[in-house]
C-alpha cells in the first residue's frame, strides 16, 4: 500500500469516526470504536484521539479502568505495526519514484529502494541469522586472592 492509498483510507476513516462522534448514539462503547478504528490506522495516540474527539486523558482513563479497552487497545497496536511493517517492506522491496530534474524541468522518474529497510526487515524475519551478534567464548583458569582487613599487618 503506498502513502496514497495509506492518505486515502485514513481520510475515510477519519469520515466515518466523526459521522459517529456526530450522530445522537454517541455512546462510550462507540466513541472506544472510535477511537481504537482511528488508532489502528494512524498509530499515533494523540492524532487518534483528536480525529476520534476525545482527550488524551479519556483514552488513559479507560486503559486503566477497562480491560476488555486494553485487549482492543493492543490489537488495535498490533494492526498499526502491521501497517508500518506493510509500508516498510513496500519501500524495501517495491521502491518509492522519485523525481528527476535537469536545468530546473523534471524530466522522468527513478525508482528509490531503501536498503535499511529491507537490512530491519530481514533482523526482525530471521534475527538468529541476521541480528547483530558477538559470541565470546573464555577458557582457563582464573585465581583471585582476597586480602581481608584483618590479613593486613598493622604498622
Amino acid at each position: 500500500m503506498g502513502l496514497r492509498t495509506g492518505r486515502l483510507l485514513l481520510f475515510r476513516v477519519v469520515r466515518e469516526v466523526r459521522e459517529v462522534a456526530k450522530a445522537k448514539a454517541n455512546t462510550p462503547a462507540l466513541r472506544k470504536k472510535a477511537m481504537l478504528t482511528t488508532f489502528a490506522e494512524c498509530g499515533n495516540v494523540t492524532q487518534a484521539c483528536k480525529i476520534a474527539n476525545i482527550g488524551r486523558t479519556t483514552h488513559y482513563e479507560w486503559m486503566r479502568d477497562d480491560p476488555d479497552y486494553v485487549k482492543a487497545f493492543n490489537d488495535a497496536l498490533e494492526q498499526a505495526a502491521d501497517r508500518l511493517e506493510q509500508e516498510a517492506r513496500r519501500r524495501a522491496v517495491e521502491g518509492t519514484s522519485k523525481p528527476v530534474f535537469y536545468k530546473g524541468e523534471e524530466c522522468g522518474y527513478i525508482q528509490e529502494y531503501s536498503d535499511t529497510l529491507l537490512i530491519f526487515l530481514l533482523k526482525g524475519a530471521r534475527p538468529e541469522k541476521y541480528r547483530d551478534n558477538i559470541k565470546q567464548e573464555i577458557t582457563g583458569n582464573l585465581e583471585v586472592g582476597i586480602k581481608l582487613p584483618s590479613d593486613i599487618p598493622d604498622d
